[in-house]
């Protein structure tokens, strides 16, 4: 039998086919909890800082029950203005902005620590777990924080050139049950159950309450039967408003109409670019690396690509090697002595393939 996450389909002999997938709702948190635990396991770091994407008092906890330091950013409608901190200045930045720290004023079970920025117009509130400020001075959050654009956002856009993000493989479509009706159909039925509850309870305190009156009547009390007739005319009002609310949650039941479904992204292909994506940069960051131990010059990973691997040329191959010409049309005489000496780093790695060598020459533009 197929598991929760399978989709249903048919061929053209009309048998059915499962085909078990991954769900694309994962949350975010979870998924970056993971990830960390995975670095810290790897390479033992503990400090990370991630963009406000992951604000969040729950992930926050996570990190430090994990003996991890997060630092990210408040969102602008989690405060109103520097008054809602119980914070001191702590120092300055170069620009003259004050720096202010200190703890929420009236959230005492929030794990966080703050380290604002005063601008001139607009207040910059860091955060931090306790761990955080262990391992780093608070001081520091900003122009730490700041690094993550350079080192997180623009690293990623410019793997793009030669991951092949931008090309366009169409959107595969999932067709699945609608989760957003089945989550409101389950609430929904959720408070009906309790109310159902309620309304039992309250019609026995209004059976007990008639009895009681009853009794009274019997007896001739005048005050007591007054009271009792009181107290009755409360409890069957309740019992009517609640009765009313069942009404209106089982209106909004019907309201949601029959199981709906609904198409889904399919992730995988996104997962499967953006894995090939970071393979292919950490591969070139291992050839930058072993290629700077055999040439004595200064070269970046995006000269490297600009140079050599966009650069057209030819190749040819025998039985024993593989050749491959590089033009050199366009290139200034600066930048030819380069590639040459990236072409003679390369020959010194003795590169093969398939038992062929691997050789590297360039190709001058016909004059």
């Amino acid at each position: 039998m197929p598991g929760s996450n399978a989709v249903i389909s048919h061929n053209e002999a009309g048998e059915a086919l499962f085909v078990e997938y991954f769900p694309p709702d994962i949350r975010l948190p979870k998924v970056i909890s993971k990830y960390c635990n995975k670095i810290v396991s790897m390479t033992g770091i503990k400090l990370f800082v991630i963009d406000r994407e992951i604000n969040s008092l729950e992930v926050a906890c996570e990190f430090e029950r994990n003996g991890w330091g997060l630092i990210s950013m408040l969102d602008k409608n989690e405060y109103k203005d520097l008054s809602d901190w119980d914070a001191q200045i702590i120092g300055e930045l170069e620009d003259g902005s004050k720096v202010y720290s200190g703890p929420w004023k009236d959230r005492t079970d929030d794990v966080r620590h703050f380290v604002i920025v005063e601008k001139a117009d607009r207040l910059l509130p860091y955060w931090g777990t306790p761990t955080a400020k262990e391992l780093l001075d608070p001081v520091q959050w900003p122009k730490v924080y700041s690094q993550r654009t350079d080192i997180q956002e623009n690293s990623f856009k410019g793997m793009i050139a030669h991951g092949g993000l931008n090309v366009n493989f169409g959107t595969k479509k999932i067709i699945m049950p609608d989760r957003h009706q089945e989550r409101k159909k389950e609430k929904l039925e959720e408070k009906l159950a309790s109310i159902n509850g309620r309304i039992k309870a309250k019609k026995e305190n209004v059976k007990g309450q008639e009895n009681k009156v009853k009794d009274s009547q019997d007896k001739g009390h005048e005050k007591r039967l007054e009271q009792r007739q009181e107290n009755l005319s409360k409890m069957q009002a309740e019992l009517e408003t609640t009765k009313n609310k069942k009404k209106d949650i089982a209106d909004r039941i019907e309201a949601l109409g029959p199981a709906k479904q609904r198409q889904d992204r399919d992730f995988r292909k996104q997962l499967i670019m953006t894995f090939r994506t970071l393979l292919l940069e950490n591969l070139l960051k291992l050839f930058l690396l072993t290629l700077h131990e055999k040439i004595d010059i200064k070269l970046s990973l995006e000269s490297l690509i600009s140079l050599l691997f966009k650069r057209s040329g030819a190749v040819m191959q025998t039985c024993t090697q593989i050749i491959y010409w590089f033009n050199t049309e366009g290139l200034s005489k600066s930048y030819k002595k380069i590639l040459k000496k990236i072409i003679e780093g390369i020959n010194t790695l003795n590169l093969s393939r398939e038992g062929r060598l691997i050789q590297v020459r360039l190709r001058e533009a016909p004059g």
